[in-house]
């Protein structure tokens, strides 16, 4: 299944949430489709919302890391810098881009697959521990 996740899934505005799905669980075909439905009924806004969370984070991070660049130039150099990086095309400037990208993706990431994995055990026990719950309920 490592084509359609990298492919079809990597747009999923619930990626996070369904991975585990496809690893975890090893179903294909029908039973894939339905356990994805059950498990996203009433939370695709919730996992929805925690990617555009992390987006917003991430944007802030990159932008924060790319004006602290420009913040911390040499004075009278801010100029001439800004207008280096919004010049250079596939130079210098553009490398440091990407690994200032690449920086706060690595640094952001496990946050964001622990936040999908946390959903999606949360959904878990909702739906299949329920009856543990209640058993749990008439013995205390």
């Amino acid at each position: 299944q490592w084509l359609r996740v990298l492919l079809r899934q990597r747009l999923a505005p619930w990626r996070a949430f369904t991975q585990p799905i496809y690893q975890l669980e090893g179903l294909r075909g029908s039973p894939l489709r339905q356990r994805r439905r059950l498990l996203l009924k009433g939370r695709g806004g919730a996992t929805a919302m925690m990617q555009f969370a992390f987006a917003n984070v991430e944007t802030a991070l990159y932008g924060g890391l790319f004006l602290g660049l420009l913040v911390f130039a040499p004075e009278g150099h801010r100029q001439s810098l800004f207008r280096w990086f919004a010049a250079d095309q596939g130079g210098i400037a553009d490398l440091i881009q990407t690994f200032l990208y690449a920086a706060v993706v690595c640094f952001l990431e496990p946050f964001f697959v622990a936040a999908g994995l946390t959903m999606y055990l949360n959904r878990r026990v909702e739906l299949e521990a329920w009856d543990i719950e209640q058993e749990f309920r008439h013995v205390f």
